[in-house]
């Protein structure tokens, strides 16, 4: 059943700043994100579904963490001796990775290729609701996990996390119909109606800031509506319900791709937006304080893992559905993704990861989402790692 919403611009900027944001939502299955399962096989956990009050898309598949995760009792993360066939391991935790999309690739090839191994790490992917993962960061159980830049309200909010790297660039697409030469650029969306897959969501926000850099307004210039999936947008453009709309990867690739719909806007690729990433690593604050050789050694595991993505973006794709962790129905349009994700850059570890920060704080500022400036909040949630530390 579709599920339309419409809210004024005060109850919208409460309820994303009330939200508490995790997991990128970008995700590759057709099926709606909230429907996709935790992988099996290598990947290990499986657990019941459990929708978090006020949770954002970014995390679109609730579960309950792993139960075995190694921490000591005060909840941090287990430096371990344990020797396994695959060698000596310092540190063994969970990392939240499953439900996240095709954007969470980088976690399931470092599992899959043994870098975490490499880097003398036991890592065990899960998936992890709101309230777990908000505990896990600031008591140090989840030493880390990643978000896009909805997250820096979280941390606003209270969240223990640091961002400490870039996870990739893009993921959301503002599309019309192909045959509507009414809207070509952000000035045109005035009287129209936008659809998204959520009020306060990610593509919503993306929409807010390119629609305000030509001077319109939400509810005043323009109508945003909510479906409560991909498909369902994808079908009320096509319908004619709607006039655009903003959508997560694959939906918008797919709609292009198929002749029904002209891609508007790009968040990797344009304006401003273009070889800017979206979507962070961050750190428990405490963890990073305590074990900066921990932190250092996932994000070098996480450099090797994009370096090989960006080189072998087809045996990506092949490893993530062969090992159960996306459905794709697509591969072609996979491999795209992959390869527009700015894997090549980000693994190099020279990507200004603190510019991006400033970018997305200055325009959650000119949202009324955040209320420090960038200098304060880079002075606070931001921290270059040493990786060779």
């Amino acid at each position: 059943m579709r599920r339309k919403i419409q809210q004024s611009v005060k109850q919208v900027i409460a309820a994303a700043a009330a939200s508490v944001l995790f997991l990128s939502g970008c995700t590759y299955a057709p099926e709606d994100a909230a429907s996709s399962q935790a992988a099996s096989g290598s990947a290990e956990e499986t657990a019941d579904s459990a929708s978090a009050a006020g949770a954002d898309e970014s995390l679109s598949t609730a579960v309950s963490a792993d139960s075995s995760a190694v921490t000591t009792q005060s909840g941090e993360t287990t430096e371990a001796e344990n020797t396994t066939a695959s060698g000596k391991y310092k540190y063994r935790f969970t990392l939240p990775a499953l439900g996240g999309g095709l954007c969470s690739s980088a976690f399931f090839i470092a599992k899959e290729n043994g870098y975490f191994d490499e880097e003398g790490l036991d890592v065990t992917l899960v998936s992890a609701n709101t309230e777990t993962l908000k505990t896990g960061i600031n008591n140090g159980t989840i030493p880390f996990t990643y978000g896009d830049f909805q997250y820096f309200q979280s941390m606003e909010q209270g969240i223990k996390g640091t961002v400490v790297d870039a996870i990739n660039m893009g993921c959301i697409q503002i599309i019309a119909r192909a045959d509507d030469d009414s809207i070509q650029s952000a000035a045109d969306l005035k009287g129209k109606t936008v659809c998204v897959n959520s009020i306060g969501g990610t593509p919503y926000q993306i929409l807010n800031i390119w629609a305000s850099e030509a001077g319109l307004t939400i509810n005043e210039d323009y109508t945003v509506v909510a479906y409560s999936d991909g498909n369902l947008q994808l079908q009320a453009l096509k319908s004619g319900e709607v006039d655009v709309a903003a959508v997560w990867d694959p939906y918008g690739p797919k709609a292009v791709q198929s002749g029904e719909a002209k891609l508007l806007f790009d968040n990797g690729t344009d304006g401003e937006f273009a070889g800017r990433s979206c979507c962070f690593l961050v750190a428990s604050t405490s963890v990073l304080n305590e074990h900066p050789d921990e932190i250092a050694a996932t994000i070098r595991a996480l450099h090797k893992a994009e370096k090989w993505i960006g080189e072998n973006p087809e045996k990506t794709v092949q490893i993530v559905v062969d090992k159960g962790y996306q459905e794709v129905d697509d591969p072609d349009i996979a491999v795209q993704l992959l390869k527009s994700y700015g894997y090549d850059e980000i693994f190099t570890g020279q990507h200004d990861v603190k510019g991006d920060v400033d970018f997305y704080v200055n325009k959650l500022n000119g949202l009324n989402l955040l209320s420090e400036k960038p200098d304060e909040f880079i002075s606070k949630f931001y921290q270059s790692v040493d990786l060779d530390a």
